[in-house]
């Protein structure tokens, strides 16, 4: 016999007599490796820990509208803020402009249809976190605002399931 047998309220059984190893940890306090520094306000988090020199930071452009078409982004005023390393947009992805874990239409950054208030249109890489989010600020967005989905009922007159 070499499988684990489970009781309720009894130890597993082995015929190797492992189970005491393979059930080391059970029902046994087990201090998480940081626990400590936790409580005595000691652990240090990631805005703790000094930036490597030359690190870059990015801030989203995002749609104000919750449904629409995009009839155009002008980004032209960003890239000239000192500072602004890039701007991407839809149209820099050299491949599909897909991000979805399944199947469906998810765009990194929105090119044409607007589902959802602050979808992602555009991105500023600036040297500064403060730069690449007042450079965000300066976009021209021009959006053909439609009705959203507010309700199921909406949805369903729509035809979107």
């Amino acid at each position: 016999m070499d499988h684990l047998v489970v009781r309720q309220g009894e130890a597993a059984l082995r015929s190797d007599d492992t189970a005491g190893e393979v059930l080391r940890h059970v029902r046994k306090p087990i201090p998480h490796d940081s626990a400590v520094k936790h409580v005595q306000g000691a652990a240090r988090y990631i805005d703790d820990l000094p930036e490597p020199e030359g690190t870059l930071h990015i801030a989203i452009g995002q749609s104000p509208q919750a449904r629409g078409r995009l009839v155009s982004l002008d980004v032209s005023a960003l890239r000239a803020v000192p500072g602004v390393v890039a701007v991407l947009t839809a149209g820099d992805i050299p491949g599909p402009n897909e991000v979805s874990p399944a199947q469906g239409h998810e765009p990194l950054f929105a090119d044409d249809e607007i589902a959802f208030h602050g979808q992602a249109l555009f991105a500023v890489v600036a040297i500064d976190r403060d730069i690449a989010r007042r450079a965000v600020k300066l976009a021209t967005i021009e959006i053909a605002a439609e009705r959203p989905s507010v309700t199921v009922e909406d949805a369903l007159e729509r035809g979107e399931t």
